[in-house]
């Protein structure tokens, strides 16, 4: 078998099918085509690497082969070096006409002389004045790809999208020809590009800011079917299978988010099989491949972090992470969409309100990315393996170290230790244009002091999470294996290490999201669903003035369901250290039953 020849599992770039696997782009998308068909105007919006310009570039080539349209694909990406409007201008300018110049159509092609006196022209009729001369111009009409439409400064949003309005409403006016369909085509959808669009005040607050978008598309991610079709073509081509055991990790893994489909397949086959296509591939291997792919810093990760640096996104992913049950009314509903536009997050299986990680790799990056700088050379490596003896894993003694941990490190509590969340650029970039026109050093330097404290309080929920997540990984990375499910509306974090084939079951609260009869009942749930015999409860409480060491405390219950027992040891941070009445230890309240955290002392379970 000739290697040359076959083809691979695309994770740069967009696919090629003369030298990439690839789902079939165009007939998974019809719809848009019918949305052609219909002379619409409208936005498509998915991830960055969810397949965006392979589809583009699939529907360009069909329509151009198809004998009715002309397509034309341009990219906007050019326009935001430069935040100059005159500048930008001239990027897009400059790639439309190189588009044009480089048509495979001869007849698109034979135009781009004819453009070369546009880039004199005013910015308010560019575009615009250009799109009409090469519909006027040509025999067939044209539609129109924008992609990386979002990529545009919001400066140069407001001229560009009034151009393009124009020209549609007066499209059928003689002489005043204009494309068929035009697509913005970006991770965001246009709701999102947060800018006024017209001079009369109304801004971006619908789907349809400026009255011609008929839609808003996201592409969708794979399906299972989809992924079997994928995996199927490299079996034809090489007798290697990936058997349904491989099929069902993957979708495990990746809920079919593309780029992590193909990526898995790459690293097992060039990676870890080497190229050997005599092994087939089990739902083991994808697993191990799984966790390498998450421990891996890549180019995809690499984007994903850039977008956890925004305080939009922070806010948003406190709430998940920690699992409360309403979203804080500091989040907007527009945040929330520019999370799940940007595949971040995605609605959750319990309802109205709840959002969770759109995949399990997308978590676990989440995770380590927002606790990379927390505990860094904060925990002795010594302690990596003092909590595994033989075939046990001595949970309960760890957590007592980590509340020890807890109390030793009270510097971690305050405020300013979450700017080691590494979000300081996007606290520089969000607070730039303030600190433009401030002239004295001093003053800009508190501004973005000021600004570093934001953030820490937007993250103030989930911070405690984070600590926890951080030390157990830390302290058992290449022992144990830890596992995390987190989602808004979930009322609770659960952690599962699992350790010579027994599973250890954690519930982490946050005070006040649930009674503590109900922890209680959701735990033992946990538990009988692990087939485990113990389970722990962490409870984060921040609601007295006591001391760390006065609030720490541990119990045990051994009453509730026959053997199984549950411990619970509550923590608080110094954040909060408003004052409080105090009650004697043991007391009893009738927030006892309604707040698991409402006091600072431990009332015996029942």
């Amino acid at each position: 078998m000739e290697q040359d020849n076959i083809k691979s599992f695309n994770i740069a770039g967009p696919c090629d099918p003369s030298v990439h696997y690839m789902v079939p782009a165009v007939e998974r998308n019809r719809h848009i085509l019918n949305l052609i068909d219909q002379n619409l105007f409208f936005v498509i919006h998915a991830p960055r690497q969810s397949g965006k310009t392979t589809v583009i570039d699939a529907l360009t080539e069909k329509i151009n082969n198809g004998g009715l349209y002309y397509a034309l694909t341009v990219s906007l990406y050019a326009a935001h070096f430069s935040r100059e409007i005159d500048k930008s201008f001239d990027f897009i300018f400059d790639v439309i006409y190189d588009e044009v110049q480089s048509s495979s159509i001869p007849e698109i092609a034979s135009l781009a002389d004819g453009l070369r006196s546009y880039k004199t022209m005013t910015i308010a009729y560019r575009i615009r004045n250009m799109l009409r001369f090469l519909c006027n111009s040509l025999d067939r009409e044209l539609i129109v790809f924008f992609d990386e439409a979002d990529a545009m400064p919001e400066s140069v949003i407001l001229p560009f999208l009034d151009q393009i309005r124009d020209g549609y409403v007066n499209r059928y006016k003689r002489n005043k020809k204009f494309p068929k369909s035009l697509i913005l085509i970006g991770m965001r959808d246009i709701v999102d590009y947060r800018t006024e669009m017209r001079s009369n005040g109304y801004s971006a607050g619908t789907s349809s800011p400026f009255n011609i978008g008929a839609e808003s598309l996201s592409l969708p991610d794979f399906t299972v079917d989809e992924i079997c079709s994928l995996y199927r073509q490299h079996t034809e081509a090489t007798g290697q299978v990936f058997d349904d055991s491989a099929i069902e990790r993957t979708w495990h893994w990746t809920e079919g988010q593309p780029w992590l489909v193909n990526a898995l397949a790459y690293l097992i086959i060039n990676n870890k099989l080497c190229g050997d296509y005599s092994q087939n591939i089990c739902g083991n291997i994808v697993d191990e491949t799984a966790s390498d792919l998450i421990i891996e810093n890549r180019t995809h990760f690499r984007s994903l972090a850039e977008r956890l640096k925004e305080p939009r996104v922070l806010m948003v992913m406190d709430a998940v992470i920690s699992g409360i049950s309403t979203i804080p009314k500091t989040v907007f509903p527009d945040d929330i969409r520019y999370c799940t536009d940007l595949g971040l997050l995605k609605p959750g299986p319990d309802g109205i309100g709840s959002l969770r990680p759109s995949n399990p790799i997308y978590q676990e990056v989440i995770l380590r990315i927002l606790s990379s700088g927390i505990l860094q050379n904060k925990v002795p490596i010594e302690l990596a393996s003092k909590w595994m003896d033989g075939t046990v894993l001595h949970m309960s003694s760890l957590l007592r170290k980590f509340q020890e941990y807890w109390i030793e490190n009270a510097e971690l509590t305050t405020s300013e230790s979450l700017i080691q969340i590494q979000a300081e650029p996007g606290v520089v970039e969000a607070f730039s244009n303030l600190a433009s026109v401030i002239p004295n050093a001093g003053q800009k330097e508190q501004i973005f002091l000021n600004a570093k404290v934001n953030l820490a309080n937007m993250m103030k929920e989930s911070f405690c999470v984070l600590v926890l997540f951080s030390f157990l990984q830390r302290v058992l990375n290449g022992g144990a294996k830890i596992s995390r499910e987190f989602a808004l509306n979930r009322k609770s974090v659960d952690i599962m290490a699992t350790y010579k084939g027994k599973r250890y079951p954690i519930e982490v609260k946050i005070k006040g999201n649930m009674s503590r009869r109900q922890s209680l009942e959701q735990l033992q749930g946990y538990i009988d669903m692990c087939n485990a015999t113990e389970g722990w409860l962490v409870v984060f409480d921040r609601g007295t003035s006591k001391t760390l060491k006065e609030k720490s405390s541990w119990e045990v219950d051994s009453g509730v369901k026959s053997t199984k027992y549950i411990v619970n040891f509550w923590f608080s941070d110094l954040r909060d250290n408003r004052s409080r009445e105090s009650r004697p230890s043991g007391a009893v309240s009738s927030e006892e039953d309604s707040d698991i955290g409402a006091g600072w002392y431990v009332p015996t379970f029942r």
